[in-house]
């Protein structure tokens, strides 16, 4: 039988022309299970279905994904194996010294850390495709110069309070003090057993290569310098230290409000100078100390660079380089920020050859500081690191790993804490060490990072990775005893801080809770002092009861040669030159040789 066209319609053509209908529904990708007839009009269900599209691998997913997205993905797998690798390797090296929780707190603090630096990707990349706004956004009003001297001048009143407020408290401690009121506030304020005595003696005598003084190279010159200079007309080494330091710490106020300005708007800004001052480490600006210096040097670095004033950051870098060692890694945001300007410079289609060059030049700046420092060390000492001789051989610092610090900090507060607990001795020396040095330290150690790590994604990349960079260093000393007072001076986490200030009430707990640990702060930054003075309230039988597991016990008597102080106590100096709490020690020591000589 032949139907219209001519062809015979017979089972055989039925079954062929179905083929053929099948076949032309997967060509032109019919829904699967479509019903197709047959051509005597009788529906079927086809047995024919479209092909399943191929599950694609991990690395076709890379391949098909946006540049930019593949770059973070890429860079976060690279850190993730890099510091794996790394803290397996320090494990290895380092399985005797480890217990279960000691290695937990080891493990937390890295992965902080470690998701910092995850987080900044983005941030990064952006960098260095050009598509970031850097540190100044456009479109931001013009600071306002009246502002800028309202907070240098209210950062002066709270200063001064905060000064009166240490004496005060010193005063209430030691009731039988006498002297007059500049001897009240040098005797408060500059602490026997921290570096301000040192910085007064290079001031008035510079580096020695040797005796006991010899010892002193590890400090950093720049406010000796300074303090140099002044004493021309003071006459006086502390005059001159807090004369610096109050210009330096109120100017930094000011200049810190600039730099975050465009990053935290005015409100948040504004705030941003007194969490800093009222930060439990900003204590020390009112000593005799380099912190004011270096922040300031720090600050003027980010805001030069916030105003693309690259020559000038660079010579913001060499003056905090030349006051402390971290300086250096301001080179740091210089370098992130200098890659930023070149790139945009080229998308935009401008010649980059003279950016190049001047970013190079600043770079090269940033690190004179440092090597004035090395030379200074090759000239006195006749080593170009004899300072880090010094500082392993008399205060056992070297470099090392912020985890690991996290470590034997722990141990140690554990250790000290099951001791005190075993011998009911909740008084002594070793159960405050554990509550005012080693836990807080730990603490920092986590906390500051997850602070970090919480605005990571607002914070700039010349932020984060200088925060980064400066913890790693400023966390990894081998005998870490100032904390506190390191990461007081560093940029981004008052940045995170001033950020959390989204309300009137935050911001009143913020300020509340910072504002009551200054204040503890300084009482124990007192109550240190008043045992080392002889007119202090206590008698001496109270001080040596105090002090004599430190000082009494003869078979842990080699801690007293550990003492950054033991150099002192044994060489001696000129007794005229001797503060009093170095003439006390050698009462202590006589005492404790006799004790022990007895026994």
């Amino acid at each position: 039988m032949e139907n219209r066209s001519g062809e015979t319609n017979n089972p055989q053509n039925s079954a062929e022309n179905a083929f053929d209908y099948a076949a032309a529904d997967i060509t032109n990708e019919m829904p699967r299970g479509d019903m197709l007839q047959d051509p005597a009009g009788e529906p079927f269900q086809s047995t024919f279905e479209e092909e399943k599209p191929k599950k694609l691998n991990f690395f076709n997913k890379i391949g098909r994904m946006n540049p930019k997205k593949r770059a973070v993905l890429l860079v976060r797998i690279f850190i993730v194996i890099a510091f794996s690798a790394l803290f397996a390797v320090y494990c290895v090296k380092n399985r005797a010294n480890f217990e279960i929780d000691s290695l937990a707190v080891s493990t937390v603090s890295l992965a902080v850390f470690t998701a910092v630096l995850i987080a900044a990707v983005p941030q990064i990349i952006k960098v260095f495709s050009g598509d970031d706004a850097q540190l100044a956004p456009s479109g931001i009003e013009k600071a306002n110069g009246k502002t800028f001297l309202k907070i240098v001048l209210a950062a002066f009143v709270l200063r001064a309070a905060l000064t009166i407020f240490g004496m005060i408290v010193f005063y209430c401690l030691n009731p039988k003090f006498q002297g007059s009121l500049l001897n009240l506030w040098q005797t408060a304020w500059t602490k026997v057993n921290t570096d301000a005595p040192h910085y007064c003696s290079i001031a008035e005598n510079w580096y020695a290569s040797t005796g006991e003084d010899r010892l002193l190279i590890v400090f950093f010159p720049m406010l000796p310098l300074l303090m140099r200079g002044l004493n021309l007309l003071t006459h006086n080494s502390f005059v001159s230290a807090q004369i610096i330091n109050t210009l330096a710490s109120c100017s930094a106020a000011g200049v810190l409000y600039l730099t975050l300005r465009p990053l935290l708007g005015e409100k948040k800004s504004r705030l941003a100078p007194f969490i800093w001052l009222l930060l439990p480490g900003s204590i020390f600006l009112n000593s005799g100390m380099t912190e004011p210096l270096f922040m300031l040097f720090t600050v003027l670095c980010f805001y030069a660079l916030q105003k693309k004033k690259y020559l000038a950051a660079g010579i913001a870098a060499a003056c905090a380089g030349f006051t402390r060692s971290p300086g250096v890694l301001l080179a740091v945001p210089l370098a992130i920020e200098g890659i930023g300007y070149c790139v945009r410079r080229a998308r935009s289609g401008k010649k980059v050859g003279s950016a190049i060059a001047e970013i190079a030049l600043s770079l090269v700046i940033s690190t004179f500081g440092t090597l004035a420092y090395l030379y200074i060390n090759k000239v006195v000492a006749g080593d170009w690191f004899m300072f880090s001789v010094y500082q392993k051989s008399n205060w056992s610092q070297g470099l090392g790993f912020f985890f690991d610090t996290a470590r034997y900090m722990y141990q140690r507060a554990i250790g000290d804490l099951k001791a005190a607990l075993g011998s009911g001795a909740f008084n002594g020396t070793n159960i405050t060490s554990v509550f005012v040095l080693f836990l807080p330290t730990v603490a920092l150690i986590v906390l500051t990072p997850l602070l970090i790590l919480r605005r990571a994604r607002k914070l700039p990349a010349a932020y984060t990775l200088h925060f980064l960079a400066y913890f790693a260093l400023a966390m990894g000393c081998t005998w870490l005893l100032s904390a506190m007072r390191y990461l007081s001076v560093v940029p981004a986490i008052i940045a995170a801080i001033a950020m959390s200030c989204k309300s009137e009430e935050r911001t009143a707990a913020i300020f509340t809770v910072s504002a009551i640990a200054y204040a503890g702060y300084i009482f124990m930054y007192m109550r240190v002092l008043s045992v080392f003075k002889k007119r202090a309230a206590a008698p001496i039988a109270a001080l040596i009861s105090q002090f004599s597991a430190f000082f009494f016990n003869c078979p842990a008597s080699g801690r007293l040669k550990k003492s950054p102080y033991w150099y002192k106590i044994r060489y001696g100096q000129n007794r005229s030159r001797n503060p009093p709490h170095l003439r006390f020690a050698r009462k202590i020591n006589f005492r404790r040789k006799k004790l022990c000589s007895d026994t």
